[in-house]
């Protein structure tokens, strides 16, 4: 019984793991869901990411730092600075339509002198409805950075690459 339970407790497990999908991805191109980047100079950057209807601002916002942090150490720099930031949300307003036929059928007799004749026709009629759902939001965050070496600035919007991967490490 108690590996039974298990067995069912794992199973379980493995299907939210599957549902739930990776949140923090590469976008294939720059409208897809996920994170890009764009060079502009070779020390400066467009960094952006796409969130689905399951992410919120914030986390859309932690992940655009997270990718500016990675490719700020990746190119051999130690921060990065913002200094150009767009935020958009986009919503999605969901309405459902739904088509249904009745199929029914009217079954008429007529009776005369010379007998009765019995006629079947078909009767019913489409049926439309519609039904508003909740509406999706997604959003996307894009920043333009400015990256560099040695000790972070004391002004502006300065970031320690480091700091950032590593706090997110942790999380």
């Amino acid at each position: 019984m108690t590996i039974t339970r298990m067995m069912l407790f794992l199973a379980l497990l493995s299907l939210t793991a599957c549902a739930s999908g990776p949140r923090y991805v590469a976008a294939h191109h720059a409208g897809d869901f996920g994170y890009y980047s764009e060079p502009i100079n070779p020390d400066r950057y467009r960094v952006a990411y796409n969130g689905d209807h399951r992410l919120d601002l914030e986390d859309v916002r932690t992940y655009t730092l997270l990718h500016a942090a990675e490719l700020t150490l990746r190119e051999g720099y130690d921060w990065f600075q913002i200094v150009e930031r767009e935020s958009r949300s986009i919503h999605h307003p969901r309405t459902t339509t739904r088509y249904a036929a009745e199929r029914n059928y009217t079954r008429t007799r007529h009776c005369g002198l010379l007998g009765c004749q019995e006629t079947v026709r078909p009767s019913g009629y489409p049926q439309f409805s519609t039904s508003d759902t909740p509406a999706t939001v997604k959003h996307r965050y894009s920043i333009e950075i400015a990256m560099g070496e040695g000790e972070l600035p004391a002004e502006g919007d300065a970031h320690d690459a480091r700091d950032i991967v590593h706090r997110h490490d942790r999380d």
